[in-house]
């Protein structure tokens, strides 16, 4: 099954720095939200303890994917994502079910692994790599194990970023060619709500378009919405709601 990488974009300006956690760091080159209030931090908002902490992340999602008039499916998502300083691991997998009348096609997702490092070159520009692995738990017939590699720049200024990157996939299926993915993301904070659009086109002319809110309730719990749109490829439309819990 043909993997599918939301990218997202939204653009407004703003004037003055903030910093929500009183640190003496503005948000756009903090680290490390949510600092208590005692805490010393660094130049990067981060106080000896938050560099000490592992952040773990469970990311639970439902999709609702639209293939043409006649045929859909359903895909139940578990994320399990494991970050400290500069460093992200993800891992997640999950389940599908074709929604139609045709066929009564159901099984378990591809497994992704990804490990990810930040770099930062300046205060406000990052340079973001990350290699990854995915298992064939789908068990359709010539399904194997692939590989991919991503770089990006990111840059952020005050509540807003934009991330430029190429992404390339090495896929063993059979009768499957490599990919590479060429990709730009922009985002906006609203005080607890984050937007984001982007685009993305690969080697075989598959154009994704993508609209993203999150809402962060409490620093514990976070909800998203995802709506993409795709021109030639195996799918037209999509919707992903998903929650975020992390502790």
């Amino acid at each position: 099954m043909k993997r599918i990488w939301i990218v997202i974009l939204v653009i407004p300006l703003l004037l003055f720095g903030v910093d929500t956690d009183f640190d003496g760091v503005e948000d756009d080159v903090d680290k490390c939200l949510g600092t208590s209030m005692l805490d010393i931090v660094g130049p990067d908002g981060c106080s000896e303890i938050q560099k000490a902490k592992m952040n773990i992340t469970l990311f639970q999602t439902l999709s609702s994917v639209n293939i043409d008039e006649s045929r859909a499916l359903k895909n139940y998502s578990l994320a399990l994502m494991l970050s400290k300083e500069s460093w992200l691991l993800y891992i997640g997998s999950g389940y599908f079910k074709y929604d139609t009348a045709q066929t009564n096609l159901n099984d378990f997702s591809d497994t992704t692994i990804l490990l990810q490092k930040t770099f930062v070159l300046a205060s406000n520009h990052y340079l973001k790599s990350s290699l990854s692995m995915v298992l064939p738990t789908f068990s359709t017939d010539g399904n194997k194990l692939d590989y991919g590699a991503s770089g990006s720049y990111l840059f952020t200024h005050n509540k807003l970023d934009i991330e430029l990157g190429y992404q390339y996939d090495k896929i063993n299926d059979d009768n499957a060619n490599d990919i590479s993915t060429a990709f730009i993301y922009m985002g906006y904070t609203w005080d607890s709500i984050y937007g984001m659009l982007g685009y993305s086109q690969d080697n075989e002319q598959r154009q994704n378009t993508n609209l993203s809110l999150q809402y962060t309730y409490s620093p514990s719990l976070s909800f998203t919405y995802t709506f993409g749109k795709a021109n030639n490829n195996f799918y037209d439309t999509i919707h992903t709601l998903g929650v975020g819990y992390s502790f």
